[in-house]
């Protein structure tokens, strides 16, 4: 078995809830070319199919929860030890109560080694600064799949820049890219549940290196 037909069986796995299959197979990474970010992006892709095919119609709500069984199980087999010991709060921020991406994101960061707090949805600035309250580090992830929600996710970034300054931003979702996470000041920006956590290691070295920029 190659690392493509590795990647593809992860996939299908997912995508059709076995959860059998996603232990048995990611037993066997030891032995093939696949690394973790092979995995991430497998269990990521087939879980990403499962919910368009939901919106599509094509599975059912009981059988994209099973996908979801089948995505928790793999990510809790997969440990890539890159956490610095720097604590993350993840939420999707106010005006947007879209949290499937969210959560596939913390997953995918706590199977990294991140110590990850889901601040949940519709969050304010008043939710950011309870959860953050006291420390001199963290770093706050913030999702949104609608542009209408841009507003709330820049007052907040823009308000830890000016009260918390060593707490680092992390920003991801549908409606956004690199270009408009640079507009708002974030400190990073997460294309995909793949990606986020190769960028926020890259974030969290800001706190010993003092880089900043992108």
């Amino acid at each position: 078995m190659d690392k493509r037909e590795y990647v593809t069986i992860i996939e299908e796995a997912v995508l059709n809830g076995d959860v059998a299959e996603i232990a048995a197979i990611i037993k066997k990474k030891s032995s093939l070319s696949a690394g973790t970010k092979d995995i991430l992006a497998a269990l990521s892709g087939g879980i990403e199919s499962a919910r368009n095919k939901l919106h599509e119609g094509v599975i059912s709500i009981p059988e994209f929860l099973l996908s979801i069984d089948a995505f928790k199980e793999g990510m809790s087999r997969v440990k890539s030890g890159v956490a610095g010991g720097v604590p993350v709060f993840i939420g999707v921020v106010e005006g947007d109560v879209h949290d499937l991406g969210k959560n596939i994101v913390a997953a995918v960061l706590s199977a990294s080694g991140y110590a990850v707090t889901d601040m949940g949805k519709d969050v304010t600035r008043d939710h950011v600064r309870r959860y953050i309250d006291g420390r001199k580090k963290a770093v706050v992830a913030l999702s949104s799949m609608m542009s209408t929600s841009f507003g709330a996710m820049k007052e907040i970034i823009s308000w830890l820049g000016e009260t918390a300054p060593g707490i680092k931003t992390m920003v991801g979702g549908a409606s956004l890219d690199l270009k408009i996470a640079k507009s708002m000041g974030a400190d990073g920006y997460a294309e995909s549940a793949v990606t986020a956590p190769e960028e926020m290691k890259r974030i969290c070295k800001a706190f010993k290196y003092n880089e900043n920029k992108y």
